[in-house]
């Protein structure tokens, strides 16, 4: 498989912004309703161009595995000298704001350009939100043709950000 065939893999620290409406200001203007938004979108821009390191566009139907890492809320936990384990009653995974396909546009609108030519030649895509211990992105996308094998997937149990991180190391 030729190097830029491979898939792209990267992770970006810090909390996860969506891509939220839009509010006119006047003259035909629409602005983005959130401030912290840009810094974001910069933020996954200059992650992603590092990792593509002066690699073609993807210019073919993609495949994309996005994972969003949140904090879990401290009412997710128990008191006193339970503290430190979780309520019954805990979701496993966020159930709240922000909606995952905003933070999937967020993130395709910033990588448009520098990872795939237009984010319309993604074609199958899996996303997640996840409480984790570190707040974050963690994206992969490669060609539709060539998914991640197989072996790799069952031998990561699934993980496909491990999977991705390990194909890319075979070369």
């Amino acid at each position: 498989m030729a190097s830029a065939d491979r898939p792209v893999s990267f992770y970006v620290p810090g909390l996860p912004i969506s891509q939220g409406s839009k509010r006119h200001v006047g003259g035909g203007r629409m602005i983005e309703s959130s401030k912290k938004l840009a810094p974001w979108r910069a933020l996954v821009s200059e992650v992603a161009a590092k990792e593509m390191n002066g690699r073609r566009l993807f210019d073919e139907p993609l495949w994309m595995a996005a994972t969003f890492g949140f904090w879990r809320p401290q009412a997710h936990y128990r008191s006193g000298q339970y503290a430190d384990q979780l309520k019954p009653s805990a979701p496993e995974q966020p159930m709240t704001y922000p909606d995952i396909e905003k933070l999937v546009r967020a993130i395709n609108d910033a990588i448009e350009g520098i990872v795939f030519r237009n984010d319309s030649q993604v074609a199958r895509l899996f996303a997640e939100k996840l409480y984790r211990t570190s707040l974050g992105a963690w994206v992969v996308i490669g060609p539709l043709a060539q998914p991640i094998p197989e072996r790799l997937l069952s031998a990561s149990d699934g993980d496909i950000h491990q999977a991705a991180a390990v194909q890319r190391m075979l070369g």
